[in-house]
């Protein structure tokens, strides 16, 4: 069962972190799984971006550095998808928008899937065009699922949501609930001026209650009041 991502290895997406999740349940219920991912070609232009920021980044990080690193199974990278072995019958895993178009053209007697945790607002052409192919697919949340529909023509196969993992999400009996908080991001995708304007209204109407945000984004200059943590641990 591979499941096929574009992701790097220091990847600290959620995105990456949920098929890694995802990965490692299905290995402990007895099943073969492997990740496989491109392989940037090396002194491309995409190799060298992921260096400098692997490198500019790695003082920032605390205690993580990505997801993939914690899959218990096997881990291979392509140039080509075809050029990794396959037996008959194999389930590969489409994830993300850039990895639809590499496993349906696959040449392989394989059963094709797709699995989907999102649709960005402002997709491109050629986005639109990978999930208009007819692919089996799964889909993170059901109110995804008319507009997923509508874009591929073809009924959703099953809703397979994030679960939560209570060894990390749980209530701490020494923590102070005095203040509220929030993750922020640059990404057109999580609505960066949303969460600024938001938290600074909250502030002006409770101006003594705390913020406590993160995220691997700086923290904006317009929240001097806030308690920011930029590129924190998991336990944190």
């Amino acid at each position: 069962l591979p499941v096929v991502g574009e992701f790097a290895r220091t990847e600290r997406s959620g995105g990456v972190r949920v098929t890694v999740a995802m990965a490692n349940a299905l290995l402990r219920l007895g099943h073969t799984v492997r990740l496989v991912f491109p392989r940037r070609p090396r002194m491309s232009r995409a190799w060298i971006r992921d260096l400098f920021n692997g490198i500019v980044q790695a003082g920032c990080r605390r205690g993580n550095t990505g997801w993939v690193h914690e899959f218990r199974g096997k881990v291979e990278t392509f140039v080509r998808l075809d050029d990794l072995h396959f037996t008959n019958g194999e389930v590969v895993i489409a994830v993300g928008s850039l990895t639809i178009e590499r496993v349906y053209n696959l040449r392989r007697n394989v059963i094709k899937m797709r699995y989907n945790h999102g649709l960005l607002l402002d997709m491109s052409d050629k986005e639109r065009k990978m999930w208009a192919l007819p692919l089996p697919t799964i889909t993170v949340a059901s109110t995804i699922i008319p507009d997923l529909q509508k874009l591929m023509g073809q009924p959703v196969q099953a809703v397979v949501p994030n679960g939560i993992d209570l060894c990390e999400y749980h209530e701490l009996a020494s923590a102070c609930r005095d203040g509220i908080g929030t993750i922020y991001g640059e990404h057109p995708a999580k609505a960066p001026a949303d969460v600024v304007a938001i938290m600074t209204q909250a502030h002006q109407v409770f101006p003594d209650t705390p913020q406590y945000i993160f995220g691997t984004s700086p923290c904006p200059a317009v929240w001097p009041w806030v308690n920011y943590h930029q590129w924190p641990s998991v336990s944190e």
